[in-house]
């Protein structure tokens, strides 16, 4: 019997009383032998190291047998399991395996599936869609040979969360984004992550599920692996990595109305990330330019689209679809003045 056994079973006289107790005499179950001599008498968990006696009572004379409890022989491990998600998972592990013929899930103390081993990989995996439904629910992996239980384990229930970081650049005071999903009160942190440490916590905005988190001096350069997590006490509950771009100066040229082309310099660092630099009129993108490398200029045809004083005109570097850096451009008049 192991400390997991909530039951003990054995082979004795045929057709005899039998009981289960104690050292000290406290019963703890009883039951009667079969025609074969095999019992089976539920009794509560014991501890490892327990001695348990066991009585058969012939003509009025009882014959005791003393057994020790032993340590469990199996372990089961479950991953921690996301709410929406289609299976719960894990390993198990143990001697004597083969007796091993089945792995249950359970929710609130009741049976509610079953579910695979992977004998191979001792591994198993159980479809849970629609039996667990929230992070109340009390969830149990066991594992049985026949009807008897053999170990069982806690399913770590974690909710369904997105979590959106937006580009850092170099040089900024903060990491910033956005979170959503179900059950979002169960987040109780957001961290920041520089190649996989945790380097600082950050403050979450439960109004507008938007959080940032402080990283001056943190992020020094675009090698570094950066990400933030969500936790709820210790537990990570989602991951997403921090796009960081170079930090960037863009200084457009003086515009005179009818002028071919609005033209400037850029520079910072990571230039190679830039992919295109645009025009933008009130706000819209009406025209690629050309950026030239080794001057770090640039010149984008402006004829017929800046044409008075009240536009608002801007330009602004690019990597693929990520802007990177905006600034305004000054639009000046050309005028000619005539003396009589």
């Amino acid at each position: 019997m192991t400390e997991a056994s909530s039951s003990l079973t054995g082979t004795g006289s045929p057709n005899t009383p039998t009981r289960v107790q104690t050292e000290s005499g406290q019963i703890l179950g009883h039951g009667a032998s079969g025609s074969n001599g095999q019992f089976a008498i539920h009794i509560a968990k014991q501890k490892v190291g327990t001695k348990l006696q066991v009585i058969q009572t012939i003509a009025g004379t009882d014959y005791m047998s003393t057994i020790t409890v032993e340590k469990n022989p199996y372990t089961v491990s479950p991953s921690p399991f996301q709410l929406g998600n289609g299976a719960v998972t894990g390993t198990y592990a143990g001697t004597n395996l083969e007796a091993i013929t089945k792995v249950l899930l359970l929710v609130d103390g009741v049976i509610v599936k079953n579910g695979a081993l992977n004998t191979s990989a001792k591994s198993f995996q159980i479809a849970a869609g629609n039996l667990i439904t929230n992070l109340q629910q009390k969830v149990e992996v066991a594992l049985f040979s026949g009807n008897t239980e053999l170990q069982r384990a806690p399913v770590s229930v974690t909710n369904n969360f997105q979590l959106t970081t937006s580009p850092y650049q170099l040089g900024n005071f903060a990491v910033t984004g956005t979170y959503a999903g179900t059950h979002l009160e169960a987040i109780t942190k957001v961290v920041l992550l520089v190649n996989g440490v945790i380097v600082k916590n950050g403050a979450l905005n439960t109004s507008a599920k938007t959080f940032q988190i402080a990283a001056s001096n943190l992020i020094t350069n675009l090698q570094q692996k950066v990400e933030v997590a969500l936790f709820n006490g210790n537990t990570e509950l989602k991951r997403t990595p921090v796009s960081v771009i170079g930090n960037y100066s863009l200084i457009p040229s003086l515009y005179s109305l009818g002028n071919t082309a609005v033209t400037g310099t850029y520079a910072g660092t990571d230039l190679e990330a830039i992919t295109k630099v645009v025009l933008l009129v009130n706000g819209t993108i009406v025209k690629n330019g050309a950026l030239n490398t080794s001057t770090k200029t640039f010149q984008i045809y402006a004829s017929g689209l800046i044409t008075n004083l009240q536009q608002k005109v801007e330009v602004a570097l690019f990597n693929g679809n990520i802007e990177l850096k905006r600034v305004p451009v000054s639009v000046i008049g050309n005028y000619s003045l005539s003396p009589s």
